[in-house]
């Protein structure tokens, strides 16, 4: 449910992607985003149907990340696993639906679920809302706060001259997800080491990537660090 292992499955796939540009340069729809079948479920608040739209297949290319862990991929994009209704503004966890059907394409005029609205994506305000409810499981509290981080950081993203001021609400959402993750887990440390370091705690994030860690996750631990002995505590995005 969390996300903290995609730079390590990216790390990974460097010697497949070099083999995929080439092919790709070779026929520029071989390797494009296939969807996958529509599922439509029911809203557990107003029990409309709704359409969940799936990748069949996808990669890669010119996909960015940033060292908070998000990932911005055109041929791959991140579904939301909490979404909302369009109809009665519910938030629910998509797999917790009920699964009405499938169907592959438009459906056509006969489709009985052609009217069948996709869910919304949540706010930042939605996802902290959800990260607090009663009795949540780890892996969706997790997944909701690291959500709630991202869309914190969007608008450095979109210009990175722009400073990242932290609410209070969104210091406490750090706080509780840096207390949540789990050290002895590469990626989880340096999202953890990631948290301080945005946080203006250069020393702790240096302190907790004092450690190695998989050559696969080497390049983002050594940036991050780097920022924290430069002072700099804004989300960059990695080369």
């Amino acid at each position: 449910m969390n996300s903290f292992n995609t730079h390590a499955s990216a790390s990974r796939s460097v010697a497949a992607l070099a083999a995929l540009l080439a092919l790709f340069a070779v026929s520029p729809h071989a390797f494009a985003l296939t969807p996958g079948p529509t599922i439509i479920r029911q809203c557990p608040g107003c029990t409309n149907a709704l359409a969940q739209f799936t990748i069949g297949s996808g990669n890669l290319l010119r996909a960015e990340f940033w060292t908070d862990g998000f990932r911005r991929a055109p041929m791959w994009p991140m579904l939301p696993a909490l979404v909302k209704c369009p109809h009665c503004q519910k938030l629910f966890w998509i797999e917790d639906a009920k699964e009405l059907a499938q169907r592959m394409g438009s459906g056509g005029e006969r489709d009985p679920w052609r009217n069948a609205k996709e869910p919304l994506e949540p706010a930042e305000s939605d996802y902290l809302a959800a990260a607090g409810a009663a009795n949540i499981s780890r892996a969706h509290e997790l997944y909701a706060r690291q959500r709630a981080w991202w869309l914190a950081n969007d608008p450095a993203r979109a210009d990175p001259k722009q400073k990242v001021e932290w609410t209070e609400a969104q210091k406490k959402n750090l706080t509780r997800l840096a207390a949540l993750l789990d050290e002895s887990k590469d990626g989880e440390l340096i999202a953890k080491a990631e948290i301080a370091r945005e946080l203006g705690d250069f020393d702790r994030c240096l302190q907790l990537l004092g450690r190695s860690v998989d050559k696969q996750w080497a390049d983002t631990a050594n940036l991050v660090a780097r920022l924290a002995r430069e002072k700099q505590a804004q989300v960059a995005k990695l080369p």
